[in-house]
């Protein structure tokens, strides 16, 4: 499968097997999944930007939370937040070990992704996922197909 905008090697593999899976069980292309994907998490980020809770029941919340930073150096602002629901907390607590491996790669990604110029991060969220969907939709045309017909 070759999705755009997915780093190489491990980092991308859970990604890639939760759209394949997703793909079989509904009978699609993994390609379509990706798509409807980038449209669901691009839909949140913009109700999240908007002062809004988007919850998806029996996964969790995001939504907008206040953060003052500890130097006062930037006035407190709001930044994304996701909470667990019980039931996934639950799923996590029995299923995964206590001292996880994904761990170290979680808050890597937390301190490389850390508070930034918003504006310009605000705009390269939105691109990149419009940049992901008109890659699929190139490779989708170059073979023929259309990417958002579920019988694919």
């Amino acid at each position: 499968m070759d999705l755009p905008g997915l780093q190489k090697g491990a980092v991308s593999e859970p990604l890639k097997r939760v759209v394949s899976k997703a793909a079989q069980e509904m009978g699609t292309s993994e390609q379509t999944i990706f798509l409807i994907l980038s449209h669901l998490c691009e839909g949140i980020a913009c109700e999240v930007a908007m002062d809004r809770v988007v919850s998806i029941p029996g996964f969790g919340a995001f939504g907008p939370e206040s953060w003052t930073p500890r130097s006062g150096i930037s006035p407190t602002h709001a930044v994304p937040r996701f909470s667990a629901s019980t039931q996934f907390r639950n799923e996590v607590r029995m299923s995964c070990p206590p001292f996880p491996k994904a761990e170290k790669q979680f808050k890597d990604h937390r301190r490389n992704h850390s508070r930034k110029n918003t504006e310009t991060e605000t705009q390269t969220t939105f691109s990149a996922q419009g940049r992901a969907r008109k890659d699929i939709e190139i490779q989708a045309a170059e073979r023929g197909v259309n990417p958002y017909d579920f019988g694919s």
